[in-house]
């Protein structure tokens, strides 16, 4: 969470966080979350990274991912960024999908370059212009 933390401390120009929350009997649950955070760097103000978006996996395929994202696009660009970046496990297919239909175009892929356990998966990077409509 101490990422959340320091995106939250960023403030509005600079970050964003959503959230997803579903009402239960009894409770709410938070079921997912995503953030974006501009580059620190002076030369890379222009650009943020979406840098989370994890989901509850029982509510994945309800549309709750892609109202985050479309929310946090919309956020971003409304702060004056001018592209957005994600970054994301090459063998995660249906985020892949998901970034794509909403604009997003691959600019990168480091091979094998994610090893959680025996396997080896690629890395995949994926930019969204925000200056186009």
């Amino acid at each position: 969470m101490r990422y959340v933390r320091r995106a939250l401390a960023a403030g509005p120009a600079d970050a964003c966080v959503l959230a997803a929350r579903a009402e239960m009997p009894g409770r709410t649950r938070l079921v997912g979350f995503g953030y974006w955070r501009r580059y620190s760097r002076s030369t890379l103000r222009p650009q943020a990274d979406l840098e989370r978006l994890p989901m509850a996996t029982e509510f994945s395929g309800h549309g709750i991912g892609r109202a985050l994202v479309r929310e946090l696009i919309r956020t971003a660009r409304d702060a004056g960024c001018e592209q957005l970046t994600i970054d994301f496990r090459g063998d995660n297919h249906g985020v892949e999908r998901l970034y794509l239909s909403e604009g997003f175009t691959e600019y990168g892929r480091l091979r094998d370059f994610v090893a959680p356990a025996a396997r080896r998966f690629d890395k995949v990077f994926q930019v969204l212009d925000l200056r186009r409509p």
